[in-house]
């Protein structure tokens, strides 16, 4: 299955030709998501996913989406750890199919409460040893496993079975994997997609100012435990001031100014501790990089 062939189903409105049918065109999709030319993995995850936004019952019964979930989980263990290798396309693209999965959850309701946790806890674990952060690959296009995975967690905070302690856990593998020491840094507005799953949480409005101070903390003294004065003998510590500075001043302007996309089920499209959070925000900026900004005396 080319390019070409891809291309004429979008162009046909993502309508198959009469000689295929889905259960014999899924298989094939599912393969390319692997794929290193980056047009091929890029429209059949696009055809993937037009068949699954459809609905339950239109090209899949649940039974079938059930299937997909269950590979898609199994790829992100495909090649996990390595760095700078082919394998990180399958995982990357099959964590974006995920986050199409639990959308539809979000219409249909098809997933129970256990599959949405285990989907949760699947997408903590592949956050955490994702260890491939390149974002565009020379002459391979897009991989941005990182940016994929924050898409993932964009959807899931908002699905009803989560609850306060779920959303915690989702900022707090957030702020360890930004805060984490790597030999890259996210250039290619991980931090912006980052920060969106954030939002999202926040506009749950299950969070309170305690937690989030908390939270914050934890990129002052981050679990890693690098201390930030001293980060520039390191070049995988630097790196990781990098990536903090940047999350937080990507957060804060979210939070200053809004985000583009807002969830329709949210009623409020800023968190409705807004103002202090965006102080606290400063003064954890403050911390980190005491040199650059002034004192309010």
């Amino acid at each position: 299955m080319d390019s070409a062939f891809l291309q004429i189903i979008i162009e046909n409105n993502y309508k198959l030709p009469k000689e295929y049918t889905v259960a014999e065109i899924t298989p094939q999709l599912i393969s390319n998501l692997g794929s290193t030319q980056s047009d091929v993995r890029e429209t059949s995850y696009m055809v993937l996913c037009d068949l699954i936004n459809a609905g339950v019952g239109v090209n899949y019964s649940p039974e079938q989406l059930r299937e997909i979930r269950k590979q898609m989980v199994q790829n992100l263990t495909y090649g996990i750890g390595e760095k700078e290798s082919d394998s990180v396309f399958v995982r990357a693209f099959s964590i974006l199919v995920l986050d199409k999965l639990i959308a539809l959850d979000g219409i249909n309701h098809y997933l129970t409460e256990p599959e949405i946790r285990e989907l949760l806890e699947q997408g903590l674990v592949y956050l955490a040893a994702e260890k491939d952060l390149r974002g565009y690959v020379p002459q391979k296009g897009w991989a941005h496993a990182i940016a994929h995975a924050a898409d993932f967690f964009w959807v899931i905070t908002r699905n009803r079975f989560l609850d306060t302690e779920d959303l915690k856990r989702i900022l707090n593998a957030i702020a360890d994997k930004v805060t984490e020491p790597v030999t890259h840094t996210y250039l290619y507005q991980e931090d912006d997609r980052l920060a969106q799953a954030v939002i999202s949480a926040l506009l749950r409005n299950l969070l309170d100012m305690a937690f989030l101070n908390t939270w914050l903390d934890r990129f002052i003294n981050p679990p890693s435990g690098i201390v930030w004065r001293e980060a520039f003998s390191d070049e995988t510590n630097i790196n990781a001031r990098h990536n903090t500075i940047t999350f937080l001043r990507s957060l804060y302007f979210q939070i200053l100014l809004g985000i583009q996309h807002v969830h329709h089920t949210y009623t409020n499209k800023t968190p409705t501790m807004r103002d202090e959070l965006l102080s606290e925000i400063t003064s954890t900026l403050k911390a980190i990089d005491h040199w650059v900004y002034a004192n309010e005396d």
